[in-house]
């Protein structure tokens, strides 16, 4: 069974505002769905919010070694 990593960023600083790890390939579609709950905001203050439905967030995906 492959594992991925999910990635959440933010789209104009790139900074790291989640991740999850050990997602199994048929649950992907569920942590990217669900991603942009967990995002919050950006720590240096950019658009990436929730509270104003601007997401404004990347989510990159990595297949984790060894899985």
């Amino acid at each position: 069974m492959s594992l991925w990593k999910a990635i959440l960023k933010c789209s104009d600083c790139g900074q790291t505002l989640n991740t999850a790890e050990h997602v199994p390939k048929d649950q992907k579609g569920r942590v990217a769905m669900s991603s942009g709950f967990a995002a919050g905001s950006c720590p240096r203050g950019c658009r990436a919010t929730f509270s104003d439905l601007n997401l404004n967030t990347d989510l990159e995906w990595v297949e984790e070694a060894g899985a």
